[in-house]
């Protein structure tokens, strides 16, 4: 999926950036999501089920990035 990061400027006047994980968020992201899978039930997984390590997390977000790239390229080339 193409996305372009977007600025929002939040009520308490600090800025939030919505942007694509990059490899270097792989070790907040992971803690985000063990956090944000233990404040709920309606979470497919619980916190103690998010065994993989940062590294493994770091390259799911570089796959998946390439893999969004890469669809966006096959977009463009079909409206040439």
């Amino acid at each position: 999926m193409e996305y372009t990061p977007k600025e929002i400027v939040l009520k308490n006047g600090k800025t939030c950036v919505i942007r694509r994980p990059e490899e270097a968020d792989a070790e907040r992201l992971l803690r985000s999501q063990k956090e944000a899978s233990g404040e709920t039930p309606y979470l497919v997984v619980i916190p103690e089920e998010i065994d993989w390590t940062a590294e493994e997390q770091a390259g799911w977000i570089k796959r998946w990035n390439a893999a969004a790239e890469g669809a966006a390229g096959r977009r463009e080339s079909r409206r040439l």
